[in-house]
């Protein structure tokens, strides 16, 4: 899978010129105003090297952001455009398109549309409510998954939050009213403000990326430490059940042994009546019952011994876990050169 670290480095994509509305924000001084054509469809895709400075994308690698992708929104007979890109200092945000301009129009942007009311992108709470926490400084956070995207944002006016859920038009639901799976926020901002404060624009998506780092990593440590917990419990479960299994099979061999004398006994015994036929038709009953519990202590034995397979699988997904944590994490401290100093200076 190819990095947008590696953008410049590909051939220009094969676009088709659109014009982007104005939205509600007052355009930046400078910014170029272009007449609005109606929106065309990137089906006769047309390669052009026509770059002006009134195309978006320009206007964004003029402030050193990377374009990813754009994805358009449909809804209520409107039209919006957000752009995913890499900040100068190399973190993802997602930028509202509320200025005029030329948007170029690629194959691999995205079409979303609202999402469904009966069905969801399968991102919990908890996740929405900590990247939205994390939003002080920007405009809002947004989830992608692979079937659509979510986005949290706060009202221009009102300062309310404004959540929306839009699925991609190509993109056929399940039958399930939950898909997906939980993903990262990324700070969204708008195009005016890269535009007319680049510097502390920068600074505000740098600084929302950390806070939302550290939310997420903070709650999901928790639910590893939860892990080590339960892990502890069984532990101590294992090691009561280890005792009294042994303690039970001791008993109830222990108690055949004996039940077996008096059954040979009762059945050796040349003067039987009708009391010793009785002690011994009981002695017999409770053979069988002792033979009954042997069979479920085996059965008990065997699903423990299923759990094995289980274990293993739990190791080796630690395992696995450290190896990646070890090889991909461990040198990321070594920022200073042999010489002393960084290596970056």
């Amino acid at each position: 899978m190819s990095s947008a670290f590696d953008m410049d480095d590909l051939p220009l994509p094969d676009i088709e010129k659109i014009n982007v509305n104005n939205r509600s924000m007052p355009m930046s001084p400078g910014t170029p105003v272009i007449k609005r054509n109606p929106i065309m469809s990137p089906e006769p895709v047309k390669h052009t090297n026509d770059l002006s400075t009134d195309q978006i994308e320009v206007m964004l690698k003029l402030h050193h952001y990377t374009p990813v992708h754009t994805t358009t929104v449909d809804y209520d007979g409107k039209t919006e455009h957000f752009i995913k890109a890499l900040s100068p200092s190399g973190a993802h945000v997602l930028i509202d398109i509320n200025v005029h301009g030329i948007l170029p129009v690629s194959r691999a942007d995205i079409k979303v549309t609202p999402l469904p009311s009966d069905k969801s992108l399968g991102i919990s709470l908890s996740s929405k409510t900590g990247g939205y926490s994390c939003s002080n400084d920007v405009d809002g956070v947004a989830f992608e998954t692979p079937e659509g995207m979510c986005t949290l944002t706060r009202d221009e006016k009102t300062f309310d939050v404004n959540e929306k859920q839009f699925i991609k038009v190509s993109h056929v639901m399940e039958e399930s009213a939950v898909v997906g799976t939980d993903s990262v926020a990324i700070p969204v901002v708008r195009l005016n403000e890269i535009l007319e404060s680049p510097r502390l624009t920068d600074e505000r998506i740098t600084r929302t990326t950390q806070k939302i780092f550290i939310s997420n990593f903070n709650r999901c440590y928790e639910d590893i430490s939860k892990i080590n917990e339960v892990i502890c419990s069984v532990n101590k479960d294992f090691n009561m059940l280890d005792n009294n299994m042994r303690v039970a099979a001791q008993n109830l061999c222990s108690s055949i042994t004996e039940l077996n004398g008096y059954h040979k006994a009762y059945t050796n015994c040349a003067n039987k009546n009708s009391q010793t036929e009785s002690k011994h038709r009981n002695v017999v009953k409770e053979l069988e019952m002792r033979y009954a519990l042997y069979r479920k202590l085996i059965r008990i034995c065997n699903a423990n011994k299923e759990k094995y397979s289980e274990l293993l699988q739990l190791k080796a997904f630690f395992d696995d876990t450290n190896q990646v944590i070890l090889k991909d994490y461990s040198n990321l401290s070594n920022i200073l050169n042999t010489g002393g100093g960084s290596r970056f200076m």
